[in-house]
């Protein structure tokens, strides 16, 4: 792989299927040689002694369980450990919040 360039990959399901479209440009599942180009390159990582690619997120490293949505459908009622981190989420409300993330 030459410097500046990158791999592009496809999916069988484009991300069209999830509501985003018009994107410039997407990186997706690149090789760890890509990975750490695109991240060093746009100063948003270090390589480490020993080679471990460094970022920093800022105040918020964990996912937060408020931030997670499992809606409660049929096919996986029964399947997932309700409880104080899986909460059930509404199909409909689920729809107008993906709706907004893609606008």
């Amino acid at each position: 792989m030459q410097a500046g360039s990158s791999e592009r990959l496809h999916s069988p399901i484009g991300l069209d299927a999830h509501g985003l479209s018009n994107l410039r440009r997407i990186y997706w599942n690149l090789s760890t040689p890509a990975l750490y180009e695109e991240a060093t390159g746009r100063n948003e990582g270090i390589i480490a002694h020993l080679g471990p690619l460094v970022v920093r997120t800022g105040q918020f490293t964990g996912r937060s369980p408020n931030d997670k949505f499992v809606v409660e459908e049929p096919s996986s009622k029964d399947e997932i450990w309700w409880g104080k981190v899986n909460r059930p989420f509404d199909a409909h409300l689920f729809d107008e919040l993906h709706w907004r993330m893609a606008s």
